[in-house]
């Protein structure tokens, strides 16, 4: 409660930032701004809402098989709905082409984003994707999708809370089980330490480092 968890806070960390989903991404370390090919296969329905679908065929890791698949919904003035991102086997016809980017980083402008880090990409294309990680250490936020381009060629773009079912493959339950027994020494020792934790804590109050 007072902070005085410096051996099993990094435990945590690593066991949060091993199970994030962006693990399942096909993302190389040389790449600064993921950005993935895709198609627009057409209109489906789920629950009774409208949904443009997309598919991205190489935007997860591991088998061949594995394709991300992401419904945005067509929303009306008077509804409400949520973004689905999952993954799916199955293909689908393609009706257009479409690009998928991943965006780290807070702000709410994707035209200065993509003037910035992706200039390459066509903001003039209705098939771009936008799925933002506000920081690096979070989950995906929201989903921004290009939804008109007015007679002043300005184009606007929708934000819409993102629904993330994707399944572990890179990542395994049996490396977290494994990391989470470093909580059996970890935690013992930050009880053990308690004490001096506090205290080095409290020294930092007047310095104004210590919230």
């Amino acid at each position: 409660m007072f902070g005085c968890v410096q051996f099993s806070h990094p435990v945590s960390s690593d066991i949060q930032d091993y199970s994030r989903t962006i693990n399942e991404f096909n993302i190389s370390s040389t790449t600064r701004v993921p950005v993935y090919d895709g198609s627009y296969t057409g209109i489906t329905k789920l629950s009774n809402i409208e949904y443009k679908q997309y598919v991205f065929p190489k935007a997860l890791k591991s088998e061949d098989s594995r394709m991300l698949m992401i419904l945005v919904p067509i929303i009306t003035e008077r509804e409400l709905a949520t973004a689905q991102l999952y993954e799916t086997t199955v293909g689908q016809e393609a009706k257009a082409s479409a690009k998928l980017i991943i965006r780290c980083g807070g702000g709410n402008n994707p035209n200065n984003f993509l003037n910035k880090n992706a200039p390459f990409i066509n903001k003039h294309d209705k098939h771009t994707i936008i799925i933002q990680k506000p920081f690096p250490s979070v989950e995906f936020d929201n989903l921004f999708f290009t939804r008109e381009i007015s007679q002043s060629n300005l184009i606007s773009w929708r934000k819409i809370p993102l629904k993330v079912s994707i399944d572990w493959h890179v990542r395994k339950t049996g490396d977290v089980i494994k990391k989470r027994m470093k909580y059996l020494y970890t935690i013992p020792l930050d009880i053990i330490t308690s004490p001096i934790q506090l205290l080095g804590w409290l020294m930092l109050l007047p310095l104004g480092l210590w919230e």
